[in-house]
């Protein structure tokens, strides 16, 4: 009796054969005739049966044999099924024969109980799915080990054999159908959220595997912690098994991935990025962002997309100067008493005062020169005392008038192209905003008026007589505002870094337009100068007090200038950045294509009168752009 055992956890079935002279023993009918007989060494003579069919043999062909039984592993037949060494090792076969037979050994004479299991499994075969009924000692899943890190690759080949591309037990898996429950992760018991499986897997010393569907928002990764996609979860052979046909999306508006600070090595890979413009102006899109670390950050084998930059703000108008303020008049003078005070000093509300009015004399005193007004003028000369006369001869001078303000400034462009903007240690881009223009310079205040001398006592024929007071100085009217610079626009990047070590290699890399800057606008008229106050009359003997000076009228405003347009690049990096990226075909090389350029300029600012500031520059594109 032999029994032997099917590949794959087939039943072993047992065949008991008596063979009797001259008869053959068969499962099934038999067709045919052996086309030639064998003698066998000692056990008699064969004669040609018929092929059996659906027989003994795992393989067509029967035993058609009659005779005796050789001592040297039995009957040797050939013929329509032709059977090599007597009874073989092989199973019973259930069905129908066709073909001719395969070879089997000559029969040892012991017997054969399948492969040997005493050292786990057989050569190239692994147990993955922990069922000892499937497989030669429950080993079923076929591969060749070369290596035990198996890092993910573009092929999703299974370097250390354990059911998947990368290391099935280092992972968090994570899918919209799973729970988020600490003691989750495992492919059995998959969490929902990319987030939670970041934080379980920093506490596991673990990765994340995320399944082939569509994740919003944004993932922020941690050091030591890589993110792998294209995992499927109802993979029938091996659940969360890495498959070509899962398409791993992560999508958000703005920035998708962030690394900020990489001490560990860590990756990012065989996703795809799909980064949306946000809604804010001047804001920038990014797939990744990179701030740094003293550890490697590896970006690889992703479809990368993103949208264009926002455009830049536009400037704001400067406003009107403010007018200045009138002056205020001196006090008359007045027989036999005493001094009059001179109008007192005003100011406008940027500051640009008017002198003060300059106080009378009395009796044989000179009046007082009026005060200088703001920016220089100065005021006028007191009157000189006068005699017992009713002659005026003794007025006080007048002031002098303000100056009018310069005009400010215009604002400056931003950085020229390429070198457009900065990249913060967070890896945002700075956009290049347009230069504020610079605010209109204040009016001069307008000297105030000299006090007038007053008229002299004599016997009784004259008393002392006080002079009018001097007017004090109108103000000056204020600058007008500055107009601002318009804001530079957003940059559309694959990739932005500002320090430390990043490789990108098997990337597939798009990005689109770079956002217009904004215009810049202009400065605002300046306030106009203010009327200066009128000297106080005189009385008897006396002189009138001089006229204050007019203001000056405020400089009008300069005009910003307009922002750059937003870079447009698969890579934008500070020159601190240690950087591999090489474009080209392979899965050490990256793909990088432009569907769009540097954003357009904004245009300059002008004020009234037509000073106009410059625009900005037209935003930088390339494979690398260095900020």
């Amino acid at each position: 009796m032999k029994k032997r055992e099917l590949v794959g956890g087939s039943l072993c079935l047992v065949l008991l054969c008596v063979a009797s002279a001259g008869t053959g023993c068969a499962g099934g009918s038999e067709s045919g005739t052996d086309g030639t007989t064998n003698t066998d060494g000692s056990g008699g003579t064969t004669t040609g049966g018929g092929n059996t069919t659906g027989g003994i043999h795992g393989t067509t062909g029967g035993s058609g044999t009659t005779g005796g039984t050789s001592t040297t592993g039995g009957t040797s037949t050939t013929g329509g099924g032709s059977t090599t060494g007597g009874t073989t090792s092989g199973d019973p076969d259930a069905g129908s024969d066709s073909g001719a037979d395969a070879s089997f050994p000559v029969d040892s004479g012991t017997p054969d109980t399948g492969p040997d299991c005493s050292n786990g499994c057989p050569t190239n075969l692994w147990d993955v799915d922990g069922n000892p009924l499937t497989g030669p000692c429950g080993c079923e899943y076929s591969c060749v080990k070369t290596g035990s890190l198996d890092p993910i690759d573009p092929a999703f080949t299974d370097d250390n054999c354990d059911g998947t591309d990368g290391v099935a037990e280092k992972c968090v898996y994570v899918t919209s159908a799973g729970t988020d429950a600490a003691a989750g992760g495992t492919r059995q018991a998959p969490v929902k959220t990319v987030p939670f499986a970041i934080q379980l897997a920093q506490q596991k010393g673990a990765d994340v595997c995320l399944a082939g569907e569509t994740f919003q928002g944004l993932v922020s990764m941690v050091s030591g912690v890589s993110v792998y996609g294209g995992f499927d979860p109802a993979d029938a052979n091996f659940a969360f098994k890495r498959v070509s046909s899962a398409n791993t999306v992560l999508q958000n508006a703005g920035t998708v991935v962030e690394m900020i600070a990489s001490d560990a090595n860590t990756h990012l890979e065989g996703l795809s990025i799909n980064a949306t413009t946000p809604s804010g102006l001047g804001e920038s899109v990014y797939g990744v962002r990179h701030g740094g670390g003293t550890a490697t950050f590896f970006v690889r084998y992703n479809t990368i997309t993103v949208a264009s930059g926002q455009m830049g703000d536009v400037g704001v108008s400067g406003g009107k100067g403010d007018d200045g303020v009138a002056g205020k008049n001196g006090a008359n003078g007045c027989e036999n008493c005493s001094s009059e005070a001179g109008g007192a000093q005003v100011c406008s509300s940027c500051g640009a005062c008017g002198g003060k009015g300059g106080d009378s004399g009395s009796g044989s005193q000179a009046g007082i020169a009026g005060g200088n007004g703001a920016g220089g003028a100065p005021g006028g000369g007191g009157g000189p005392a006068n005699g017992c006369t009713p002659v005026v001869t003794a007025p006080g001078v007048q002031g002098t008038p303000g100056s009018p303000g310069g005009a400010g400034a215009s604002g400056t462009a931003g950085v020229a192209a390429p070198n457009v903007g900065s990249v913060t240690p967070t890896a945002f881009y700075a956009p290049a905003n347009g230069g504020d223009g610079q605010p209109g310079v204040n009016g001069g205040g307008g000297g105030g008026g000299g006090g007038a001398g007053g008229g002299a006592a004599y016997l009784f024929l004259c008393k002392a007589d006080s002079g009018g007071g001097g007017g004090s100085g109108g103000s000056g009217g204020c600058g007008g505002a500055r107009g601002t610079g318009g804001k530079g626009g957003g940059a559309s990047f694959g990739v932005s870094s500002f320090s430390g070590t990043l490789t990108l290699q098997g990337n597939v890399i798009t990005h689109q337009n770079g956002g217009r800057g904004g215009d810049g606008k202009g400065g605002g008229a300046g306030g106009l100068g203010a009327d200066p106050g009128q000297g106080g009359g005189y009385s008897d003997d006396s002189g009138p007090g001089g006229a204050g000076g007019h203001g000056g009228v405020g400089g009008v405003g300069g005009p910003g200038a307009g922002g750059s347009g937003g870079p447009a690049g698969c890579v934008g990096k500070s020159a601190t950045v240690n950087l591999t990226f090489q474009i080209g075909t392979g899965n050490d090389k990256n793909v990088c294509t432009a569907n769009g350029s540097g954003g357009q300029p904004g245009a300059g600012g002008v004020t009234v009168g037509g000073n106009t500031a410059p625009g900005g520059q037209t935003g930088a594109t390339g494979a690398v752009i260095n900020l």
